[in-house]
This record gives C-alpha cells, structure tokens and sequence, in this order.
C-alpha cells in the first residue's frame, strides 16, 4: 500500500545538469544542482546525501526514486538511471520514470503569465542543427510522441502545423534546445521562452501522482531512452 506521505527522491541527468531534489507529499524540501556538470558521475552522490542532510531524511525514510528517463544524453542517463536503480535494489523501494520531455513542460507551466490555451514545445538539444521535441498542454498530456527535428528553415513551422491545434495561440518553448530557435523557423507563431534547464524540480508533481497510482517500473528491465546510441568508434591501431 502506498504511504499517504511519501517521500520521494528524484534525479536528474538527462542533460548538462546534474540535479537531485527531496519531495514529500507532492511538495518540494530540498534541491542541489550543479548546473554545467561535464561528468555526472563526479557529483551525483554528493548532491544526493547533500540533500537528503539538508532536511533530516535518511536513506532508509525514502518511499521511492523517481528519475528522469530520457531522451537525453547517452553517458549522462545511464549515471543516473544506474544509481536509481542501486539505491532501489538496496532499499526495496520502488523506481519512478519521468519522461525528461514531459517534466519541461510541467517547468514551463508552473511559471506566472503563461495563458490556459498555451501549448509547450519541449525541446533537448540533440547537437548540430537537430533536437528532440513533443507538444504538450497544460495538462501535461502529449499531443504527440517526442522526436528528433532537424531545425532548417520552415521545418518546425510546417511541424507546428502538421500538429492541427486550432488553439494554438501562444507556444511556450522549454528546454535547452530553445536557444536553436528564432523568428525564421517558427513562422509567425507567438511563443515565450520557459524553464531553459532541466530540473529535479520539475519533477515533483509528476512523482507524487506516479507514486500514488502505483506507477512504478520493473527495475530488471528499464532501461533510459536514449536520443542516440554511444558514438563508439574502434581503434585505428593496427596489431602485427
């Protein structure tokens, strides 16, 4: 049975930012980021006990972990889908996925101004000219499955279009691969620039709803999705 107070542990890393955060009962306690992380690995654990210190939760008090899922960053995901999973296993407690995409738009929406009928546009930088982007409502109920975007011009604006939302009246673009955008690739579309950064955060309210309906993952199996496969190449070197 799901405790009426959980506590919640909830990780970040499907990007540049290395983010953890405490919630209780659907509520933030504590946060530690660090924002341009080159090595997640580095951080992470330090970041988790920081903040668990931080409110007097001990490992063992913890309901759950929650964890971004991607897509993301190869390297980034797997440091932080990894230690979900070990700190779950060690406490037999369950795992929590959140689409990385999903917890953006729930970002942009908690911030002031940004009108009912809007529609967010996360977006993930995925390198070059290309990024992975879904539609989301206020509701946080996808209009379509993330994808990857190469951004030549008028590719998003027919992309918008191809969406057929008749309300569509204001677009809140989150994410990192906002700065990718400008007037020529949108079209005459109003939009407003929301929540540029991942966030463990941003995951709270997702966490506590996924938490009470028993949403949880099989640990055996889950696995992060990944915007691209490692870049692994083999060794020129030649043994004679």
């Amino acid at each position: 049975m799901c405790s009426i107070m959980a506590t919640i542990l909830q990780v970040e890393t499907a990007t540049e930012v290395c983010s953890v955060a405490v919630s209780r009962d659907g509520q933030l306690l504590s946060l530690k980021e660090e924002l341009n992380c080159r090595d997640h690995i580095v951080h992470i654990t330090r970041l988790i006990e920081a903040c668990l210190e931080e409110v007097g939760v001990s490992f063992r008090q913890l309901d759950a972990v929650a964890v971004s899922s991607g897509p993301g960053s190869y390297t980034s995901l797997r440091t932080g889908v990894s230690t979900a999973k070990g700190l779950c296993y060690a406490l037999d407690i369950p795992l929590i996925a959140i689409d990385t995409l999903t917890a953006l738009a729930a970002a942009a929406f908690e911030q002031p101004g940004i009108p009912d009928g809007a529609v967010c546009i996360p977006m993930l930088d995925a390198r070059r000219n290309e990024v992975w982007l879904s539609a989301y409502n206020k509701d946080l109920n996808p209009y379509v499955n993330a994808q990857p975007l190469l951004l030549e011009t008028g590719v998003l604006d027919a992309w918008l279009t191809s969406l057929s939302l008749d309300f569509m009246d204001v677009l809140v673009i989150s994410g990192n691969g906002q700065e990718k955008i400008n007037s020529s690739n949108i079209g005459n579309n109003a939009y407003i620039r929301a929540a540029k950064s991942c966030s463990a955060r941003s995951m709270t309210r997702i966490a506590e709803k996924k938490f009470g309906s028993g949403a949880f993952e099989q640990l055996a199996s889950f696995e992060p999705y990944y915007m691209k496969p490692p870049n692994i190449t083999q060794s020129a070197k030649v043994n004679l």
